[in-house]
């Protein structure tokens, strides 16, 4: 479940999921990472149900943006996304964990498009090894939490290798 915390509360509101495992739109099957948007409402990368969705403000149920609710390594797939973070132009970045790479979704595209990572795990700056977090740059580049390869690598506007900048 997303619970919604005030400045200042000590109680939160439930804003999406029911607090049980599930797969219906109005539910959630451990969501690994929520993001704000601009206009109010929010991502969740619903991990075990292969999934992104966006709730709209005040909205109980949430729309599917990527992936199917069934793992895959389609491009319009996902397994195990693990993060999503939001970009300036309305699309997004996902960490799709299982599939070591980082998909890009433009606003209206339910197809992503491969920006780092080959899909295969791997430890060279091409490659991934489940990716734990994708965070955007001003320029359009973005870092990757490179998990079991124990480093963050930043990846250039249209670069299909990343530069490592921590770790090993």
């Amino acid at each position: 479940r997303i619970l919604r915390f005030e400045p200042g509360a000590t109680e939160g509101k439930l804003v999406a999921g029911t607090g049980a495992a599930g797969s219906g739109l109005s539910e959630l099957n451990k969501p690994s990472c929520v993001a704000p948007l601009q206009d109010g409402g929010f991502l969740v990368a619903d991990f075990m149900n292969h999934r992104i969705l966006r709730f709209e403000p005040g909205a109980t149920e949430g729309k599917l943006v990527a992936g199917t609710g069934a793992k895959g390594s389609g491009l319009s797939e996902l397994n195990q996304p693990i993060c999503v973070a939001p970009l300036q132009d309305g699309g997004f970045l996902v960490a799709d964990d299982s599939n070591h790479r980082i998909l890009r979704f433009e606003p209206v595209a339910f197809e992503g498009k491969l920006v780092a990572g080959t899909g295969a795990k791997g430890s060279g700056h091409s490659e991934l090894n489940q990716p734990f977090c994708v965070a955007p740059l001003q320029d359009g580049g973005f870092l990757v939490a490179d998990f079991m390869n124990h480093s963050i690598l930043r990846f250039e506007p249209g670069a299909t290798e990343g530069k490592l900048v921590a770790g090993t």
